[in-house]
């Protein structure tokens, strides 16, 4: 399947939000192609970088560790957590002497233009807004009236290994 043949087949679900995160080599190539209004897109490296990530070892337990919780308000945002797991990552390769290959990216904004610092986006008016607003654990409580795409491990997607890494099923609509 291609990123253009996911955006179709994503398009016929209809929600008030949607979450796709891609965490693969280049999974940044497919911003351009996923993004829309009402989409939150996470890419666990740029368009540039075709080497296998890590992104997905930190960004999942972040969206439930407290300590990911930066403004100490008892509810972790997908901002917070994609913060903690960027930093995270940042820390693994540092403190392994090793070449950072990966840089996650997050769009929100429907630019097609994924940003790698949007917990800046107060200060540059770009993506982060929506995901700052964004919290999983509503998904949870309602996420038989909510669609969520979550790609992780499982299907694949242009070389990416998806599917969902938490203990509930989430119904995948039928565009058709």
């Amino acid at each position: 399947i291609t990123h253009e043949q996911l955006a179709q087949s994503l398009s016929g679900i209809k929600t008030s939000l949607m979450l796709i995160v891609l965490d693969c080599p280049d999974a940044g190539l497919a911003v351009k192609a996923l993004t829309g209004k009402d989409r939150i897109i996470i890419a666990g490296s740029t368009a540039e970088q075709p080497y296998s990530t890590r992104f997905s070892e930190y960004f999942v337990p972040a969206l439930t560790d407290m300590q990911s919780d930066a403004n100490d308000d008892g509810k972790i945002s997908l901002l917070e957590a994609f913060t903690a797991a960027s930093k995270k990552l940042d820390d693994f390769y540092r403190r392994m002497g090793l070449l950072k290959t990966e840089t996650p990216v997050l769009d929100d904004n429907a630019d097609g233009q994924a940003s790698d610092q949007p917990w800046k986006h107060e200060l540059d008016g770009s993506d982060g807004l929506t995901a700052s607003k964004f919290f999983l654990s509503d998904v949870f409580i309602f996420y038989l009236y909510v669609s969520i795409v979550i790609t992780y491990f499982g299907r694949h997607i242009n070389g990416c290994k998806t599917g969902l890494p938490f203990p509930f099923r989430i119904k995948w609509a039928d565009p058709h």
